[in-house]
């Protein structure tokens, strides 16, 4: 296909100024999203178990919607059935195995970076992120280049189905300047605080910049746009502002895609990040209100699975009533092999399929926490009846 460039191309524009006032920023947008990020600190400090629980489902949400947006359209039905059967070893040129591959790396990388103790984040760190998101994919259907971590060495750019070059980003012999001043706004510190709400002002409005900025230099040959999103929940995690990896947006930009790239672009037509500040803003609100709300579903389904599994009076399913809990909680579908594996990784007593066979299983069946789903040769897949996320991407 040949590509054209039209009076209508937008080109990468290195003069933009990041804002350093609340100009153009719409405050009532900003006040609620202020308040949403303290609410969210607080309810992280009081649950913190229950708290990290609700991550993991969010965390899955992450992992489909920022990468349906790249054209993955795996559901969650799919994601969390292959989650509990397990990938395929052979995967060259399956397309479909590919696509749950990328998931689960996906995933991974997300959990691995909570781990880590450098919590300074630089470019450095987005191209490990880069390189361990897509060292695996490289010359497979997903993904096409082979420079899995490093920069572009030639120049891109964005264009629409019919050839139409829409957008020029940042030039090759850019990137590290443009870094340079990225990585410097990322970790600046210089500013003079009033309140606790002016500070989580800053953070939001300096969120928004970044992840605009990295899309705008567009780095990579490929996977700009999953790395740009993972940005911004790893910013709040750097500055400590969350204790763990939550802030994730990208199922609420999934429903909003084709407004997003609108806005994005909005920074160069305007010369200003204002209007992506405050397109950035409401779905930040919009993401929280669904936070809340997955918190609140956890806890009442929590509550009333406790109180079925109390009501077995089994000692094994008492002491380990959290874990187990926990497991129906945040997975859709489990397996014997999986529950097995989910469970030994939670808790300090070990189990076989034996055991999860003879003591957990027609318990569970019994109170209708699980419901045989379908098989897969020898292999049965259960249904767990009070998953907390029935959300998908279809």
């Amino acid at each position: 296909m040949r590509f054209y460039k039209t009076l209508d191309t937008l080109v990468f524009d290195e003069n933009i100024k990041y804002p350093n006032n609340l100009k153009g920023i719409n405050k009532e947008l900003l006040e609620i999203a202020n308040s949403s990020l303290l609410s969210l600190i607080e309810l992280e400090k009081k649950l913190d178990y229950d708290f990290i629980n609700v991550i993991k489902t969010l965390r899955q949400r992450e992992t489909l919607y920022t990468s349906a947006i790249e054209g993955n359209l795996i559901t969650l039905d799919q994601y969390q059935i292959k989650k509990a059967i397990g990938l395929k070893q052979t995967l060259d040129k399956n397309v479909i195995e590919t696509s749950y591959k990328e998931l689960f790396i996906l995933e991974e990388v997300i959990k691995k970076w909570k781990l880590s103790k450098d919590k300074i984040l630089t470019d450095k760190h987005l191209k490990l992120i880069h390189k361990d998101l897509f060292l695996e994919l490289e010359n497979t259907i997903s993904y096409h280049s082979s420079n899995a971590g490093e920069y572009k060495t030639t120049s891109n750019f964005i264009a629409q189905s019919n050839g139409f070059v829409t957008y020029v980003p940042c030039g090759v012999d850019m990137i590290n300047s443009e870094f340079s001043k990225l990585n410097k706004y990322i970790n600046d510190i210089s500013f003079n605080y009033i309140d606790e709400a002016s500070l989580m002002s800053n953070h939001l409005i300096k969120s928004a910049v970044i992840h605009s900025h990295f899309e705008r230099i567009h780095p990579f040959t490929d996977g700009n746009g999953r790395v740009g999103r993972l940005l911004i929940p790893l910013y709040f995690y750097s500055h400590s502002i969350t204790k763990n990896i939550s802030v994730f947006l990208s199922n609420e930009i999934f429903k909003q895609q084709k407004e997003y790239y609108e806005k994005l672009k909005s920074v160069e037509k305007t010369k200003s990040y204002v209007e992506f500040i405050n397109w950035y803003l409401e779905i930040f609100n919009k993401f929280t209100n669904t936070f809340f709300q997955l918190q609140i579903n956890y806890l009442l389904s929590k509550s009333k699975v406790q109180k079925l599994l109390i009501s077995k009076n089994r000692n094994f399913i008492n002491i380990n009533i959290d874990t187990i809990t926990q497991i129906l909680l945040t997975n859709k579908y489990i397996t014997q092999k999986s529950f097995v594996t989910l469970f030994n990784n939670e808790s300090k007593n070990k189990i076989d399929q034996n055991h999860f066979n003879q003591t957990i299983l027609n318990n569970l069946l019994d109170l209708k926490l699980i419901e045989l789903h379908f098989k897969d040769g020898k292999e049965k897949i259960y249904k767990c009846t009070y998953f907390i996320d029935n959300n998908t991407n279809e």
